[in-house]
């Protein structure tokens, strides 16, 4: 019996000195101190004891999306399209009621809108995005036309520059019982662009960004005048088709900043965008024309220059323009689900110091280097002038989308 106490105690004091041999002596004022806990039931970590380093966890709130891509339906409209041409109907003698003389609107278009954006961070405070986005072209076109006997009496005015008639004039394209004739007149535009930006977030319900980047835009129009005139007099019908063509293009590549500030509850959302870029603007104006005759009225054959275009201004010009582009865009959006949400909005842009084709049409003619009214050899001042007028563009519109986000 006390042989089996001595051999107990003396196992217990060999365990005994093992756990104090293996448990650090505590300093003085690094007492272990221990706290009961639900998991463990005892800490005994010092109370000033040094705090493990980070594991790289990022102090952030963990975000649900990294990638987003969105496709829009846009319906926009443009500032109407300049065109000085007149052309005028009435009293044969005297014909003064105008049917054209007036900056054109070209109506609604159609387009369509593509993005994409990348966060690059874990918490979603810097990240890229671009878009990519197409007005259709869209094309308005103008007619006018008499009957076979010449009524009702059409005429562009202008004003002759020929030596020995200046003044202002008219060109018959119809006349009751001399000419039977029609007009088309037609004006076309498209517009696209493309932006890429990065993006520097501060996160949170209200979140503010700033954009920095690069965007390239570019305006495409056309203007086309068309006549037909039949010299009725003749046998057979001395035939006079004329076409006058004036194209512009502009593309701009310039850098830009802007902001955002964005709002997302549970169910909705807002964004609010302002940018601004500047730039160089590469402009292109080219003027074309040709006039064709046929039958025992004139010289028959097909000639360089129409009525508005002549050899004194047909041809090729470009230049580069300085450029600004402000643009604002407001978005409500509709989550359907976390990753998906559908939205409407409003766009606005400006574009500054544009070439557009109405703004380069001279009605200053001077006819003696036309094959057809004239001897084809230019006499006297060189009008109509290669002109390089410029002016303001914009255009606005409403979007409707999806974006998804993963």
């Amino acid at each position: 019996m006390r042989t089996g106490l001595l051999s107990g105690f003396a196992a217990w004091l060999f365990t005994a000195a093992s756990v104090l041999a293996q448990a650090p002596t505590p300093t003085p004022g690094t007492e272990a101190t221990c706290t009961p806990t639900a998991a463990e039931g005892c800490s005994t970590k010092p109370p000033n004891a040094e705090v493990p380093a980070s594991t790289g966890t990022p102090l952030c709130a963990p975000v649900s999306y990294r990638l987003w891509f969105r496709g829009e339906y846009l319906a926009y409209w443009v500032r109407n399209a300049p065109l000085p041409v007149s052309l005028v109907t009435g009293d044969p003698a005297n014909p003064t009621q105008e049917l054209l003389n007036s900056d054109r609107s070209l109506g609604m278009f159609s387009g369509f809108r593509v993005g994409f954006g990348a966060w690059l961070d874990p918490c979603n405070h810097l990240g890229i995005e671009g878009n990519f986005f197409e007005l259709l072209q869209r094309t308005r076109n103008f007619t006018a036309s008499s009957d076979a006997a010449g009524n009702p009496t059409l005429a562009f005015p202008f004003t002759n520059q020929t030596p020995g008639a200046v003044g202002d004039t008219l060109m018959p394209i119809s006349s009751p019982g001399v000419f039977a004739g029609n007009v088309l007149v037609a004006s076309s535009l498209s517009l696209l662009g493309t932006e890429l930006n990065g993006i520097v977030s501060s996160g949170g319900d209200i979140n503010l960004s700033l954009l920095a980047g690069f965007r390239y835009l570019e305006l495409h129009e056309t203007l086309s005048i068309d006549t037909q005139s039949s010299d009725i007099l003749t046998v057979p019908n001395t035939m006079l088709s004329q076409t006058d063509q004036f194209s512009t293009r502009n593309q701009f590549y310039g850098g830009q900043i802007g902001g955002r500030v964005s709002w997302e509850g549970s169910r909705f959302g807002l964004d609010v965008t302002g940018k601004f870029a500047m730039g160089i603007t590469h402009q292109f104006v080219t003027i074309q024309g040709d006039s064709t005759q046929t039958g025992p009225g004139g010289p028959n054959g097909t000639f360089p220059g129409g009525f508005f275009t002549q050899t004194s201004n047909i041809g090729h010009t470009t230049a580069n323009q300085f450029g600004m582009i402000p643009s604002v865009e407001v978005k409500f959006s509709v989550f359907i689900f976390p990753q998906l949400r559908t939205f409407v909005g409003y766009d606005f842009m400006y574009w500054s110091r544009v070439v557009r084709p109405g703004n380069q049409v001279d009605r200053n003619i001077n006819l003696t280097q036309s094959e057809v009214f004239g001897n084809g050899a230019l006499l006297g001042p060189a009008f109509p002038a290669p002109l390089f007028n410029r002016s303001d563009f914009w255009a606005q519109g409403l979007n409707v989308g999806l974006e998804f986000r993963f």
